[in-house]
């Protein structure tokens, strides 16, 4: 994508990291940590995607066809093997960085490896150092496949880029947004959440706000009213809900279990 091309040849760095992994898949996070300026956590996420997505011919030949063949990687694997294509498909169905302080970097490397439709499960809250960007765009290659969200306030991601990836996964009516984790975001308002409700899927079956400390009892009701099967709603810790909201999802929700 054109966000992708512009981060890479802003960032020389990652194109030398990748060059590098593509040439040598067994190099060490050490001895790159020295070479680029690329941190150790996005150095070893990427040794361990390039790892796990590189079919094992490509590696034992050398892969030198560096950074393109890289990119490139999505229409490439669409000529492999049925083996290969479903061996990167499930490396990239759950896409959540146990490891807080990778960057960008990683962000565009997965955007990148991931097959069309393979990211069903995008967990972003455990992350410092992953900018607002970099979410929006890999919500822009890959939201509409994406069935469960998490994602919360970090040092780098606010409350607009939430929003926005969020709209990313249901962009123009298509998406199947099964689930949606929006916890421990504070400045979250009805109004957001009321016309976010208009929007979100249908086959919503889950959510979850916990301590949105400003959500009042509009915007529930219209989440209520919009999703009425909804199975499962966490609302722990919004101070501002009455009885009136709790009332009304119960009713409006006849199959919500929790």
């Amino acid at each position: 994508s054109f966000y992708l091309s512009v981060y890479l040849s802003i960032h020389p760095s990652i194109h030398l990291s990748i060059y590098l992994l593509s040439i040598h898949p067994s190099i060490h996070p050490s001895i790159l940590c020295t070479c680029i300026q690329v941190g150790p956590a996005d150095i070893a996420a990427m040794i361990h995607l390039i790892r796990s997505t590189t079919p094992d011919k490509e590696i034992s030949s050398g892969l030198k066809k560096g950074i393109k063949a890289l990119v490139s990687t999505v229409n490439a694997s669409t000529a492999g093997s049925a083996v290969d294509q479903h061996k990167s498909q499930a490396v990239f169905e759950r896409v959540h960085f146990s490891n807080r302080h990778v960057s960008d970097a990683c962000v565009v490397l997965v955007s990148t490896r991931a097959p069309v439709g393979a990211i069903k499960h995008l967990d972003l809250s455990n992350t410092d150092n992953i900018t607002g960007e970099a979410l929006i765009a890999l919500c822009e290659e890959h939201g509409e496949s994406v069935e469960s969200l998490v994602l919360t306030i970090t040092p780098k991601i606010n409350l607009n880029d939430i929003l926005q990836s969020v709209s990313l996964c249901y962009a123009e009516g298509f998406g199947n947004l099964q689930k949606l984790q929006l916890d421990d975001i504070k400045d979250l308002q009805d109004k957001m959440l009321s016309k976010m409700a208009t929007k979100l899927c249908k086959q919503l079956t889950s959510l979850s706000l916990r301590y949105a400390l400003n959500i009042k009892d509009q915007g529930i009701i219209d989440i209520a009213k919009t999703h009425t099967k909804l199975l499962h709603l966490d609302v722990s810790g919004c101070e501002k809900l009455t009885d009136k909201s709790i009332i009304y999802v119960a009713h409006a929700c006849v199959e919500l279990k929790a």
